[in-house]
């Protein structure tokens, strides 16, 4: 009776929590969308307990959030069971290798956590959505990423709810975070010139997971030194940086496994990534960000990029 209580309590506190760490993996580059069905419960992440991973994270710093630099490896692409993805990385001490833990977990939960009482399935999650031209693809989408979650949704609902608490509460703690996430965290706490570095080190690994989520941070920089918002030229910077990853080794075709989330969590379900992305910025000439990808794949490849120059144009 005990154990029930507890799980009911752990599922009464669900809410936004969990929504972002859905929104970190699909939205992060991309300007924000209209806000997802909530299915499932969300996590009190402050009182969740701290896996032994992170015992030794603090608050995010310039000096606890450097890591190494390691070729990168596209641990996502072609996994046909994410949470086999989630269990090899997860304890790693490599950073990179638990960030691609998080998104593995996070391309399935919260969206598929459901609650102690019913299950969330592609037909519960269409139904909650709002019905448009492509409704019949979304609903194939979210069968498609539904069956390379089993490992995570086959499980009983108080082991989801579980694990759920901890890893959203290694991620909290910095522990499972991409270099292009904290940098966005280090700007939002001020630390201008740590956020600068983290970007440099996030472009230096060439990882095309963490320069996708770079994406967003041109506009924050402007608007944390000017005080107003972006113009014109941040949104085709952001917007290049979303999609340049396509051109250094991320599967961004109509079936990869980003299109897939793209189509079934926001509904942009024609052409490829890069189609599907773009489609999120609005008006924006197709023409310039075309050309500042291609400018921009040539500097990461040849490690020419500036970092500072590109983001802090002061």
């Amino acid at each position: 009776m005990r154990h029930a209580k507890a799980i009911a309590s752990g599922a009464a506190l669900l809410g936004g929590a969990l929504c972002i760490g859905w929104l970190l993996f699909v939205d992060a580059p991309v300007p924000p969308s209209p806000a997802l069905p909530m299915v499932a419960p969300a996590i009190n992440v402050a009182s969740a307990p701290t896996p032994a991973a992170s015992a030794a994270l603090v608050a995010p710093t310039s000096a606890t959030l450097t890591p190494p630099r390691v070729p990168w490896r596209d641990t996502l692409a072609g996994a046909t069971d994410l949470r086999a993805v989630y269990q090899r990385n997860i304890t790693s001490s490599d950073p990179t290798q638990r960030a691609a833990a998080w998104r593995a977990w996070s391309a399935c939960m919260p969206a598929f956590l459901g609650s102690a009482t019913q299950a969330a399935t592609p037909e519960t999650l269409a139904a909650a959505m709002p019905q448009g031209p492509d409704s019949g693809l979304r609903i194939e989408a979210l069968r498609s990423l539904y069956a390379r979650c089993q490992g995570f949704i086959s499980r009983r609902y108080d082991e989801q709810l579980s694990e759920a608490s901890k890893v959203m509460a290694l991620h909290a703690h910095g522990g499972a975070r991409s270099g292009a996430e904290a940098a966005h965290e280090l700007l939002a706490m001020g630390e201008r010139e740590a956020a600068l570095q983290r970007v440099a080190d996030a472009v230096a690994a060439l990882d095309p997971y963490e320069i996708r989520e770079l994406s967003g941070l041109v506009g924050r920089f402007r608007r944390d030194a000017e005080q107003r918002d972006p113009g014109p030229d941040d949104a085709v910077r952001d917007a290049a940086l979303a999609v340049v990853a396509c051109d250094l080794g991320l599967d961004c075709g109509p079936g990869s496994l980003l299109a897939t989330q793209l189509c079934a969590m926001q509904g942009q379900c024609t052409g490829d990534v890069v189609d599907r992305v773009l489609a999120n910025f609005g008006a924006i000439d197709r023409g310039q960000v075309d050309t500042e990808r291609a400018r921009l794949a040539v500097q990461l490849r040849e490690r020419r990029f500036d970092a500072r120059r590109y983001f802090d144009q002061r």
